[in-house]
């Protein structure tokens, strides 16, 4: 029977993805991993051991044994025996504190051993010893047994501040691009329940309460900061109240992140980024709103969101001037039952996680035409290859793109929120799509549809992709195989253009000290993305037609 502090405390996902939510902050990460182990040990949780122990006891459900974690520094094993670093240690049991807010207690055992051999194979991840550990996972017989250990180390070192956490995770990262089990390949949001999100929040924004409001702001600070910047959840959080300052007539955001020069190998790691104007104001209206709830030392202010639920919702009581990350999973977690499935009656979205928003700001700043430096020094990166890991989302994004563009052009004569969530206005907008010939002062007869335009002013190789083209509902149905052709094709088209900017992008020169790219291939890759978002709404338009039958 699982035990009424395990049914109060976890939410377990059962599995992790292979980046890591937060990051290791030294003196305060050992301090947030004791407090959830006195949490754990309150609750009846932990049965025995505390941070400074070598063995944690658990209670696991579902499971007839307790479960213990082991952290022995002195390894011993038939092929290495070896003595773990006190400091890797102490970021591991971290690590796994953190891990056990989410994960139950015998996954997050396994994941622990699976990191020991990692650590044993590599001396604590020493530079010289990269290849070694490349060896060993290649010449594994069990391919699940490899795949937990390249996750345990992916998580692991996207989370430590080890100075060769990069180059491991770029070569773990093609180890897994051999191996990779299908049913372990991360997979983001549906992205028609990511629009739905975005349109209700855009919505709820609109009528929220004053209670709401407060609560649920820093749910709109996320979404609108994480989706432009590329932040991990826990960056987010430590963003310091006084993160705003003016230079030049241009607006910034200081991030929690230790500025660092570039050298020949490595990028220079920024602690600020620019901002619009409307991003800048959003945060100083929610800095105003929340100053009478007293001092914070984050610009996501706890006290403020939590005054406003009638019972402690979060999940670990922490420094009361910081909010943790865990309260942003928490919030988002509320908004999802109290707003989305309580307040709209909106059931079964796949949700978002908090850090599903940093994949879509990589793909965001693909898509816009950046190069592979200034994607990197956005997001926190001090090696070019640690970015390549996003780009294998970037046809889901396009496609997600395309999506939102289509269901904007059927139904842009109807409110935002109710363009997704009402079949009603769906049934009405396939009746009002189509306009009536009689309505057009000029037609002239193309192979498929019309053109409405005198001057023949044309804007694509296909007319169905011009603005002026019209098509009645009966041609439509009429000549539907040879639309989905179309279709299809640019949807190729698409494709190609994907692999031509992510060439442009891996070849391009870059001097990491001076901060410096080609200017000829950042305009080659700029003149690459236009057309992309061209190809975009292209196939949206021609799909917002299809979509009607």
């Amino acid at each position: 029977m699982i035990s009424s502090a395990l049914e109060k405390h976890y939410r377990y996902n059962g599995e992790m993805d292979d980046a890591s939510e937060t990051l290791y902050k030294g003196t305060r990460s050992i301090l947030e991993a004791k407090q959830i182990l006195k949490k754990l040990k309150e609750d009846n949780v932990l049965i025995k051991g505390n941070f400074e122990c070598e063995q944690w006891l658990l209670k696991s459900p579902n499971e007839v044994y307790n479960t213990g974690i082991h952290f022995a520094l002195e390894v011993d094993d038939p092929l290495h025996r070896y003595t773990i670093q006190q400091s890797i240690w102490k970021q591991t049991k971290c690590w796994a504190a953190e891990k056990l807010v989410t994960i139950e207690p015998s996954s997050v055992q396994r994941y622990v051993y699976c990191l020991k051999r990692a650590l044993t194979i590599t001396n604590s991840f020493d530079e010289a010893n990269i290849y070694q550990l490349n060896d060993y996972l290649t010449n594994l017989e069990s391919e699940y047994v490899r795949d937990d250990i390249i996750k345990s180390c992916l998580n692991f070192l996207d989370y430590s501040d080890l100075p060769c956490r990069e180059e491991y995770l770029i070569e773990l990262r093609m180890v897994r691009s051999r191996y990779r089990l299908s049913q372990n390949i991360r997979t983001l949001p549906s992205y028609p329940d990511v629009l739905k999100f975005q349109l209700i929040l855009e919505y709820f924004i609109n009528i929220w309460g004053y209670e709401e409001k407060f609560a649920y702001f820093p749910i709109l600070l996320w979404w609108k900061l994480t989706n432009v910047i590329p932040l991990r959840p826990s960056e987010l959080c430590d963003i310091p109240r006084n993160c705003l300052f003016i230079n030049n007539s241009k607006f910034y955001i200081k991030l929690p992140r230790k500025k660092q020069k570039g050298t020949l190998k490595k990028l220079e790691i920024i602690d600020s980024v620019a901002i619009n104007e409307d991003m800048y104001r959003l945060v100083v209206e929610y800095i105003s709103l929340t100053q009478d709830y007293g001092d914070s030392k984050t610009l996501l202010h706890y006290k403020a969101s939590n005054a406003f639920f009638r019972t402690n919702y979060w999940t670990w009581n922490r420094d009361p001037l910081i909010f943790h990350y865990n309260n942003l999973n928490s919030l988002l977690e509320k908004f999802y039952t109290e707003i989305i499935e309580k307040k709209f009656q909106i059931y079964n979205l796949d949700r978002i996680t908090p850090n599903d928003t940093r994949h879509f700001a990589f793909c965001n700043l693909m898509l816009q035409g950046m190069n592979a430096l200034t994607i990197a020094r956005l997001g926190g990166h001090r090696h070019i290859e640690s970015q390549y890991h996003y780009q294998q989302h970037m046809d889901y994004f396009t496609e997600s793109k395309v999506f939102h563009l289509t269901k904007t052009i059927q139904l842009n004569k109807y409110s935002e929120f109710h363009e997704v969530v009402s079949n009603i206005e769906l049934e009405q907008a396939k009746t009002n799509a189509l306009r009536s010939r009689h309505s057009f002062d000029y037609l002239d007869e193309m192979e498929i549809g019309y053109c409405t335009d005198r001057n023949k002013n044309c804007e694509s190789e296909y007319c169905q992709f011009c603005q002026k083209w019209w098509i009645s509902l009966e041609e439509l149905y009429a000549y539907e195989d040879k639309l989905r052709n179309i279709s299809e094709l640019k949807n190729q088209q698409i494709k190609v253009r994907l692999e031509v900017m992510e060439r442009i992008r891996k070849e391009m020169e870059y001097d990491f000290q001076k901060n410096t790219y080609s200017p000829q291939d950042q305009e080659q890759l700029t003149k690459e993305s236009k057309l992309l978002n061209g190809d975009i709404h292209d196939l949206a338009k021609l799909q917002s037609y299809l979509d009607l039958m």
